[in-house]
């Protein structure tokens, strides 16, 4: 058990009921990655637990630890991600903190270097919101604008972006980039290796991998600039998308989760008032 669960200690590795996090109270936000926990409490602190290899638990050390602990030195925090093995963190004023694992430039501190504390992604103000994927980062600013970097399997000439050079390293961006071809939006999502943007007009837009069918563009390919997902005939997305690690799932007005993306995945699924359907992989919102 490398603590994933919150509690002193557990005779399986994995916790087959659910059991309470010990010492959180106040909470407000919680967030998953692959093995380590975030919790936002309403004093906008963080607390984190779990896996620690690569620092995603921002205390300084690469120790596991089963127990929630602060994060130190991280205040005035208003919402959190995590990713795979990185963690992020929004402050009132717009910034956006991050730490952990940076293979592929996920941190944007301009490095490959990891973080086990937290550190100021650089050349980005005014965020809104903030999402984290395998080994990337997405942010929304007030402008309706979204910027990303971190893992990114796209060559950097199909940006159109002369600077984006200065940014790339393998497959890595590592500052943040604007995305092209986006405005409007007002809530974002990563995936492990894919995004979704939701836009106010009611529609929501994907990019990234694809070869699952988790754009939800009628295909199963790989996508460089974003495009609409096709959403059944005749539903209302409402403004609620979210992005697993091969899927990618919408709810209507009418309280009916679509979901396009890895029909092996344990969370594909279509459910409509208590009813659960399994499917094989799909390329389009069913």
């Amino acid at each position: 058990d490398i603590g994933v669960t919150g509690v002193q200690t557990c005779a399986l590795p994995i916790c087959l009921v659910p059991v309470q996090v010990s010492g959180l109270t106040g909470i407000i936000s919680i967030r998953a990655g692959d093995n380590h926990s975030m919790a936002l409490k309403n004093d906008n602190t963080v607390f984190e637990w779990g896996y620690n290899g690569n620092g995603q638990l921002g205390i300084g050390t690469l120790i596991d630890t089963c127990l929630p602990i602060k994060v130190p030195n991280l205040v005035n925090v208003t919402a959190i991600a995590a990713g795979g093995n990185h963690s992020l963190a929004l402050l009132n004023s717009g910034l956006v903190i991050a730490w952990g694992s940076n293979s592929q430039g996920q941190l944007g501190d301009g490095t490959t270097k990891n973080d086990s504390l937290p550190a100021l992604v650089q050349l980005l103000s005014n965020v809104i919101a903030i999402s984290a994927g395998g080994d990337h980062s997405l942010a929304l600013k007030n402008d309706s604008t979204v910027w990303m970097w971190g893992f990114n399997m796209n060559p950097p000439s199909i940006h159109n972006n002369p600077t984006i050079n200065t940014a790339i390293n393998g497959f890595g961006l590592l500052m943040p980039v604007k995305v092209n071809g986006l405005s409007g939006i007002t809530k974002i999502s990563c995936g492990q290796n894919h995004d979704l943007a939701y836009k106010y007009d009611g529609t929501f837009w994907g990019w990234g991998e694809g070869f699952l069918g988790q754009l939800g563009d009628g295909m199963y390919s790989n996508v460089i600039d974003p495009l609409r997902v096709v959403c059944p005939c005749g539903s209302t997305i409402t403004p609620t998308v979210s992005a697993g690690p091969d899927i990618t799932i919408c709810p209507n007005a009418n309280v009916v989760i679509h979901a396009t993306g890895n029909g092996l995945a344990p969370f594909t699924f279509q459910w409509s008032l208590g009813n659960f359907v399994t499917r094989s992989d799909t390329s389009s919102p069913s």
